[in-house]
């Protein structure tokens, strides 16, 4: 890929590409400090690092109190993966001069890289002291504060860089940059429950960036939580347009489907779901409760069938067979039924709904006797439904 071209027009009106331009600088005026720190621009806007590194050390050999150069040495040494050199460098230009915005910025990516999150922080607020204006602090912060589930002051802080502008230029760059700030300030709004204050962010998001599939993912969580299933169905439907590759977005809009009642198109999403993560946890026992919903129970067995044959979860074993007990009953395979809704009834005895599944299918085999012991059991659980269930076997 050809590097991109930066030109500079020169005293006397000329235009000419930038780093030929500070090439000759150089060469004409070799002690001039300030010509070296051009060229290493010139060097980094072509995503030179190396270039620019030297460029920036050759200069601080001239004038080793630069504090622009020590901060840009820092650039390209952090560009370089070398976050341990560029720290220091971050520090010598502060040190030179402390009111640097750019080089506390700079120091606290430097040392969040290295993991020195507590430091990193300090930086940040420093520069947001020098500059309560500056977005990137802001956003830099709600970040810090959020990988440490601090979700008041990342909302404060992701909100406070809202009201602001990134200093990105670029037009492209900075419209992502926004929308990254509004979608996690809409994951902080959510984690403290303030799901109204999530759905505008997220809304802003995507007014942003209408291609950004995980905020549509994401709204749709907001709008089923608030209960505005159809609202949810239209996000989750974005979201598969966008990345009809993506499992977790078939899943949610699967379940967004059953909620609102649309059980055909929740199996058609859970299917595709299964089809891209079968391991999403709970996945077949909704896609199978969807098949069975629509009758199509040979369907349902074959998915439910492995869930129960693995050792696992035991509260996904007891729905699986209790589903699977169901789908018999339909079947009319009434031993079958029996044996899978005993087995759910041996691993969580209070729960009811195997307990009344089971009453059924006994009732459903002819054995009257054991669907009469059965709704004796049911009594402890709920006296009034075992009254009901009695009853039913002598009318």
């Amino acid at each position: 890929m050809d590097k991109a071209q930066y030109f500079v027009v020169k005293a006397d009106g000329e235009c000419c590409e930038e780093l030929d331009y500070w090439r000759r600088l150089v060469e004409k005026e070799p002690d001039d400090p300030g010509n070296w720190v051009g060229l290493g621009m010139a060097r980094d806007r072509r995503e030179e690092p190396l270039e620019a590194l030297d460029a920036y050390d050759h200069a601080l050999r001239l004038d080793p109190a630069l504090p622009q150069a020590h901060h840009n040495r820092a650039c390209a040494l952090g560009s370089l993966g070398r976050s341990k050199e560029a720290v220091e460098a971050y520090k010598e230009a502060l040190r030179l001069e402390p009111s640097y915005l750019k080089a506390h910025l700079g120091l606290g990516c430097a040392l969040a890289k290295l993991g020195f999150d507590t430091e990193a922080q300090r930086a940040w607020e420093a520069a947001a002291q020098l500059d309560p204006r500056c977005y990137e602090a802001h956003h830099n912060l709600g970040g810090l504060f959020r990988k440490r589930d601090e979700h008041e002051l990342a909302a404060a802080s992701f909100a406070r860089a809202a009201a602001l502008e990134p200093e990105e230029r670029d037009p492209d760059l900075r419209r992502r940059a926004l929308t990254e700030l509004h979608f996690f300030l809409g994951e902080s709004w959510m984690e403290l429950g303030r799901v109204g204050d999530a759905i505008a962010a997220y809304r802003k998001a995507i007014d942003l960036t209408p291609e950004e599939a995980r905020a549509h993912n994401r709204l749709g969580i907001a709008y089923a939580e608030t209960s505005q299933r159809e609202l949810a169905v239209l996000a989750f439907d974005a979201a598969v347009r966008l990345e009809p590759y993506h499992g977790m977005h078939w899943w949610n809009l699967g379940r967004a489907h059953s909620s609102a009642g649309s059980v055909a198109l929740a199996a058609h999403a859970y299917g595709q779901a299964h089809r891209l993560a079968p391991a999403l946890p709970g996945l077949p026992l909704r896609r199978a409760e969807a098949l069975l919903a629509l009758g199509r129970e040979d369907e349902a067995a074959e998915i439910l069938l492995p869930v129960v044959a693995r050792a696992g979860d035991d509260e996904e074993r007891y729905e699986a067979l209790n589903l699977l007990g169901n789908v018999y009953r339909r079947l009319r395979q009434w031993e079958r039924a029996v044996e899978a809704l005993s087995t759910a009834v041996a691993i969580f005895p209070d729960e009811l709904a195997a307990h009344v599944n089971l009453f059924h299918a006994l009732v459903g085999s002819g054995n009257k006797a054991a669907a009469l012991a059965r709704a004796d059991a049911i009594r402890r659980l709920d006296s009034k439904k075992a009254m009901q269930l009695a009853a039913s076997l002598e009318s």
